[in-house]
Order: structure tokens, then C-alpha cells, then sequence
């Protein structure tokens, strides 16, 4: 249900959900510091502006991030979490992997990323003595390293998966009997 208040011009917007679903959206504000109404108004607008065939800006109105500040990628992945990132590349690591550079767009879908790329000139807009731009894209996961922090996190997924899944093992030609 959607009221709107004619005075301060602000709608509000009441969501019916199941119990499980308000659970788990109380448990993902929780981990990401985030409140539920922050969530369910970003959606709702998300899927109003697509809705109405608009494009959405390529940085939200209430984006952590600074338009002309250099971040690394631990830094954009902390502050865009499970957001698609466009980051036009400023330096990379010893293993020649982007690790920092100027965000240039992020959202939660993958086709704004895209579109923000779309818009960005093409290498033969820029002078012919100046460097290619490097952009990368990429979904803001926290990265894990091999070794003991790898380790860690592989015996944390099996985990999970065990809680989730059953896995049976068969001896092959043994349905072929039955």
C-alpha cells in the first residue's frame, strides 16, 4: 500500500511479506549495516526507474563513493558489497591485476554497468600519444588469497553447502542393476 503526505510531500510505501523473507532481509541489513527500509526503497526504486524505461544513474544518489577519489578495490569492495562495479583502472598488482582506480559507476544490476561502459569514449577519442584507458568490471565480492585465508574460506563453504544440500555417492553400474 502506498500513501503519500500532501504536507511534508514524502510517500510512504507498507510491504507485506512472508515472516522467512523478512527474516532474511533483517539478517542481510544486519551483516551489511544497512536498514531495511534503506533496502526496500532502493529496490522499489530501482524497479520503478526500470519500469519506466528510464536509465538509472550510474552512481545512486546516496553512493559512498567520491566521484574523482582513486580507490583500491578492497576499499570499493567494502564500501559497494554485492554491487557491479565500472572502475577505470589507475594501477594494478604484482600478479597484473587491477587494484585500484576512479569508479566510474556501480549497481546492484549488472545492465547499468554496461550502459555507464556504453557511455564512456571510445579509444579513438582519446590523442594518439595518450595512454588506453583500462576499465574493468567486476561484482564487489571480497577477494580471498591462497593459503591459509583460502583455506578458511573453501571448509566455510563446504560447510554451508553441507547444511543445504545431500549429496549421495553411487557406485557406477549399480543403477543399472536395480
Amino acid at each position: 500500500m502506498l500513501t503519500h503526505d500532501a504536507e511534508t510531500a514524502e510517500a510512504t510505501l507498507h510491504v507485506r511479506m512472508p515472516a522467512d523473507l523478512r527474516d532474511q532481509l533483517a539478517a542481510y541489513c544486519a551483516q551489511h549495516g544497512e536498514t531495511v527500509d534503506d533496502v526496500v526503497t532502493r529496490a522499489v526504486w530501482e524497479e520503478l526507474v526500470v519500469l519506466s524505461g528510464e536509465a538509472l544513474p550510474s552512481r545512486p544518489i546516496d553512493s559512498p563513493i567520491e566521484p574523482d577519489r582513486d580507490y583500491t578495490v578492497d576499499e570499493v569492495i567494502a564500501l559497494c558489497r554485492d554491487q557491479w562495479i565500472l572502475m577505470r583502472v589507475t594501477g594494478f598488482d604484482d600478479r597484473h591485476r587491477p587494484e585500484r582506480g576512479f569508479v566510474l559507476a556501480h549497481s546492484f544490476r549488472r545492465a547499468e554497468i554496461s550502459r555507464a561502459l556504453a557511455q564512456e569514449p571510445p579509444p579513438a577519442a582519446a590523442a594518439s600519444d595518450a595512454p588506453r584507458p583500462m576499465y574493468a568490471i567486476f561484482r564487489a565480492f571480497p577477494r580471498v588469497q591462497p593459503g591459509t585465508e583460502g583455506d578458511h574460506a573453501f571448509a566455510d563453504l563446504i560447510a554451508e553447502a553441507d547444511r543445504h544440500l545431500r549429496v549421495t555417492v553411487e557406485t557406477p553400474g549399480a543403477a543399472d542393476s536395480r
